[in-house]
């Protein structure tokens, strides 16, 4: 480093240096200001205040969302007297037990050829005891397109329930086989959604999962009835009759498995109450061979036993399944706690040297040491790093399993935290001793030179403008990554409800194994 012998000032290009430093905190600025002007556009900008208000409401819990999805109902109505159905139907879904239903009469006056809403209505009606009402909903969504084959044995199920006695029964019977001979597929309604958020994520996971289970567990109920009823009609030993019906509850077991290619994806509540009703209907026979003293079959018993072993293994996942949950939310949160590591270390250097700077006394003839070229490469090396490191968690904790990977990655970005804060402090040293070294060598006459406290004031300068470019960087660096993920995953990283986060392959390779079992038998 050369010095000017008169002044000690280093020969260098001083407007330069101003120049790349304004021109630095400006992009760290626009980096800043580019990632929260997206956010705050796409989350209160890029819909009305209703549609915003509606779009966060399904990603929350049921008592957070009721106060939102009430307050656009109650806007929407003042503003044009008729709200949207679809507003309308989502505050039925999270509303208080005591108004679901005059909710969902009122999504249906505004929608009535919903299908979906249809079959939700239904169920819910039928959860309440109106079996009427309910059977009345499910034959209209029957009668709506698409032609589907699910609406038959939500009505089928209605009929059961709203007249036990036998006649009626046998009406119920009748309709079954009428769908269990269709060739209309099995569709299965999805829940409501937006249509600017992914569908990968356990948000929608959940909420596609308590709509399915709500189906299935009407359709299953309406075979408990059955069930009863056919052991009540043991005395009369009416073996053909029983047989009937217990064959025609085996085939729609087999049908909700959505086995055809036309039929909706299955999932694992449609699954589980399929084999349940299988089992039941299985051990139904079993109990009538015992009962009459009919000849056995090897093969159902093995198929019960196959299917015994199929809801133990749903059970012991459905167990574990809030530990997964755990452990996968557990694994999206890893970045941020490396970014918050970062942030908090380099904010404390950037403002312990800034403060130290404040109150230490200032020469007016002191200096700007430049800063060295070499150590701005590799921090921009570092952080180049960091982001990629940042962007391999998405892509990582989206798969199952434990995935070590995770900690050693953990372990690198605090590795090279650690790496950053050792070229600040040796640049500085190095920096700082050349220019000390200059200052004698070339015996510079200015007094200040010489003077200790001045010269510790110039090493803390260096920490001070080095520290920023460390927190500087940080904030491009997370920016960036910010807005990548958005573009790349629909969502951003915070966004869990929306992520992937490995549960869902977890329970797509459940599925896969339980239809391959039944499959093979």
């Amino acid at each position: 480093m050369s010095l000017q012998p008169a002044t000690g000032m280093p020969r260098c290009d001083t407007m330069r240096q101003r120049r790349s430093q304004r021109a630095f905190r400006m992009t760290v600025a626009l980096i800043l200001f580019l990632s929260t002007a997206w956010w705050f556009a796409e989350s209160y900008l890029r819909y009305d205040h209703s549609e915003t208000q509606y779009r966060l409401a399904l990603t929350l819990q049921r008592a957070q969302a009721r106060p939102i999805l009430r307050t656009v109902v109650r806007h929407e109505t003042e503003k044009r007297d008729v709200p949207p159905a679809l507003y309308v139907e989502a505050l039925a879904e999270v509303e208080e037990r005591d108004k679901i239903l005059s909710t969902y009469a009122q999504a249906l006056q505004l929608n009535p050829k919903s299908e979906s809403l249809l079959i939700n209505y239904g169920c819910r009606l039928y959860a309440e005891g109106h079996y009427d009402e309910a059977r009345e909903r499910f034959r209209e969504a029957g009668i709506n397109p698409p032609r589907n084959v699910l609406p038959r044995y939500l009505e089928s199920a209605a009929l059961a329930a709203s007249f036990p006695e036998k006649e009626h029964l046998n009406d119920a019977a009748a309709l079954l086989a009428r769908a269990n001979s269709s060739s209309d597929p099995l569709l299965v309604p999805a829940p409501l959604w937006h249509d600017s958020q992914p569908r990968q994520g356990k948000g929608y996971l959940m909420r596609h999962y308590h709509l399915m289970d709500r189906i299935f567990q009407t359709i299953h109920a309406s075979v408990s009835r059955f069930c009863e009823y056919l052991d009540e009609e043991v005395a009369r030993e009416n073996v053909e009759e029983m047989d009937s019906y217990l064959e025609k509850l085996e085939v729609m077991s087999l049908r909700l498995l959505g086995t055809r290619t036309s039929d909706s994806p299955p999932a694992l509540p449609q699954l589980e109450h399929a084999l349940q009703i299988q089992l039941e209907v299985l051990q139904q026979r079993e109990s009538f061979v015992e009962r009459f003293d009919l000849p056995g079959d090897n093969a159902r018993r093995e198929r019960i036993a196959l299917l015994t072993e199929l809801l133990a293994d749903l059970d012991k996942f459905n167990e574990a399944g809030k530990e997964l949950s755990d452990k996968y939310a557990q694994r999206i949160a890893l970045p941020f706690r490396l970014i918050l590591y970062h942030l908090i270390t380099f904010s404390l250097f950037y403002f312990l040297t800034r403060i130290w700077l404040k109150f230490s006394r200032k020469d007016s003839e002191q200096p700007v040491l430049p800063l060295s070229p070499w150590a701005k490469k590799l921090l921009f090396c570092g952080f180049l790093l960091f982001f990629l490191l940042l962007s391999l968690f998405p892509f990582i904790h989206g798969h199952n399993g434990d995935f070590m990977g995770l900690y050693p990655l953990l372990i690198a970005g605090k590795a090279l935290l650690y790496l950053q804060l050792f070229l600040v402090l040796y640049f500085s040293y190095t920096t700082w001793r050349r220019f000390l070294s200059a200052a004698d060598k070339e015996e510079v006459k200015a007094d200040w030179v010489r003077q200790k406290t001045v010269r510790i004031r110039l090493f803390m300068g260096l920490l001070r403008r080095y520290s920023g470019l460390l927190l500087g960087g940080l904030i491009i660096c997370v920016g960036l990554w910010l807005i990548v993920s958005r573009i790349v995953h629909g969502a951003y990283p915070f966004q869990s409800a929306l992520l992937p986060s490995g549960l869902e392959m977890d329970i797509s390779a459940l599925i896969t194994s339980i239809m391959e079992r039944i499959s093979a038998f």
